[in-house]
This record gives structure tokens, C-alpha cells and sequence, in this order.
């Protein structure tokens, strides 16, 4: 019986945007807080050491265009570990 491991450092990086704008020059017929736009950014990283095991950290940027109000945005970080059995 015999077994082996992979060694090698294996990494993937991914960058993606995605916005929506809703159509029109004016809020005519826009109620409450609706958005007008949404716009978000992801960069990711996730890094394979062993076959067994993989880690991720991942950045995401949001901004939204608020009718009647300014535009608000956001940042987040997350981090990720698995292990495949």
C-alpha cells in the first residue's frame, strides 16, 4: 500500500463588477428609497498549499445611488478555510 501528496503552491486570483442603473432621467414614478444604481467590486484570492486544504480571502466594495439621497457605500472582508476530507 502506498499513498502520495501533492506539494505545490496552487493559487487562483479573480476580479469581477457588476452595476445596475435603473433607466430614466428622472425619479417620476420612483417611491420611497428605491435605488437608482448599484455598482460592486470583488477581488478574490484563494490559495490551495496541500489537496487537502484551501484557503480564501475575498474583498468586496458596494456603492448605491439612493433616490433622494446621496450615495452610501460599503466595504467587507471575508476569509475562508476547508478541508476536504
Amino acid at each position: 500500500m502506498s499513498g502520495g501528496r501533492s506539494h505545490g503552491f496552487r493559487y487562483a486570483v479573480n476580479v469581477s463588477y457588476g452595476i445596475t442603473d435603473v433607466d430614466g432621467e428622472d425619479d417620476e414614478g420612483v417611491v420611497g428609497n428605491a435605488n437608482r444604481k448599484n455598482q460592486n467590486a470583488f477581488l478574490n484570492v484563494m490559495w490551495t498549499p496541500i489537496d487537502e486544504v484551501m484557503y480564501g480571502v475575498e474583498y468586496g466594495y458596494f456603492k448605491t445611488d439612493v433616490v433622494n439621497k446621496d450615495e452610501v457605500d460599503a466595504s467587507r472582508l471575508m476569509v475562508s478555510a476547508q478541508y476536504n476530507f
